[in-house]
């Protein structure tokens, strides 16, 4: 008998994105923890270069000498920005948490709030940091078996006939792999593509493994294995939804770019001309004003990108798990309140 698999239900891409938005725009304060949580558009930076005269063979050794005189201040510096970097690192990990989790209990109906969403960022901190960790030390140690591989090699070349022996014999294995993946089809597909579909799948993997472990409650290794079931369960979904997702960022990065050039044209006009009248003070102030609301639109922009993208990874993986059926489950900011008792009689 012909094997028939049972039927699968339609997966509604069009309700994902729009449903995502919706519960995005509904909950305004997720905006705050998406800004930190790192999971979509980020904002740049502004480079102005302004000529300077002087000597230049000066600059090196007036530089070097500057460098000598305030050491101190420098390491100082250097070791304040890696703590800044570090407390804004782990304050990130809490706003992921607490963006993932509150998607979820949006979803199921419960209720959602900013201090809500801060006591689930706070809950889930520790297995997020742990994972962060599990994958910073999987990343350090391929790095130094990849080291050691290649200081192997170079010791083996430098030690004589018996290096230049097995040197000769790996470079021919490897060689006769590489020419016989080009002379296959499959081969030569392999290599075409590797480059693009192992990051991508790694990004998936990364994205469904955070949420394993947030949603889940699972530790490192539990989470990386539940993100890749979850990942082979619904391949073609999972590259399409992926692609989708890289189309929807490209749209979202041109918007971004057309806002804030827009807001950014009122303070670099005042810019320009301050530079033209050789930076008056009241100019520079005027410029540094206006440049005050372009700066809180942009960043306000980013914040809603980056908790789209959050809530879209996050309505994905849920409708995969089957915690919930689609989107169109309630986003209201609580859950309807139970009417009143009636007085007792007297």
């Amino acid at each position: 008998m012909t094997y028939r698999p049972p039927a699968r239900k339609p997966f509604e891409y069009g309700e994902l994105i729009t449903g995502a938005f919706r519960l995005v725009w509904r909950h305004k304060f997720l905006w705050f923890f998406g800004l930190f949580a790192g999971t979509g558009s980020s904002l740049g930076g502004w480079n102005c270069n302004f000529p300077s005269g002087g000597d230049g063979e000066a600059i090196p050794s007036e530089a070097g000498d500057w460098i000598d005189a305030h050491i101190t201040l420098l390491l100082l510096i250097v070791a304040a920005v890696v703590i800044v970097g570090i407390i804004l690192w782990l304050w990130s990990i809490l706003c992921q948490g607490a963006v993932i989790r509150s998607v979820m209990d949006i979803r199921q109906g419960r209720s959602a709030s900013f201090g809500a969403a801060f006591r689930n960022g706070k809950e889930s901190f520790g297995r997020l940091l742990l994972f962060y960790l599990f994958l910073l030390l999987l990343t350090l140690g391929f790095f130094v078996i990849i080291g050691a591989v290649v200081l192997l090699l170079v010791f083996m070349a430098a030690s004589g006939e018996v290096g230049e022996v097995i040197t000769s014999i790996v470079t021919t294995i490897l060689t006769l792999v590489f020419v016989g993946l080009l002379l296959s089809s499959f081969g030569y597909l392999f290599v075409c593509t590797a480059w693009i579909v192992g990051p991508l799948l790694l990004s998936i993997l990364f994205a469904f493994s955070i949420r394993a472990a947030v949603l889940e409650s699972l530790r490192p290794v539990a989470a990386i294995k539940r993100g890749g079931r979850v990942m082979l369960d619904n391949l073609s979904r999972s590259l399409l939804l992926f692609l989708l997702s890289v189309g929807i960022s490209i749209g979202a990065g041109i918007a971004f770019l057309l806002v804030a050039f827009v807001v950014s044209i009122p303070s670099g006009a005042a810019w320009i001309i301050a530079y033209n009248l050789d930076f008056p003070l009241a100019w520079i102030v005027a410029a540094s004003v206006l440049a005050l609301p372009a700066l809180v639109v942009m960043v306000i922009t980013a914040a809603l990108f980056n908790t789209y993208f959050a809530v879209f990874w996050t309505d994905i993986y849920l409708q995969f798990t089957g915690v919930i059926e689609d989107t169109k489950a309630p986003v209201s900011a609580a859950p309807p309140s139970p009417p009143a008792p009636l007085p007792e009689p007297r």
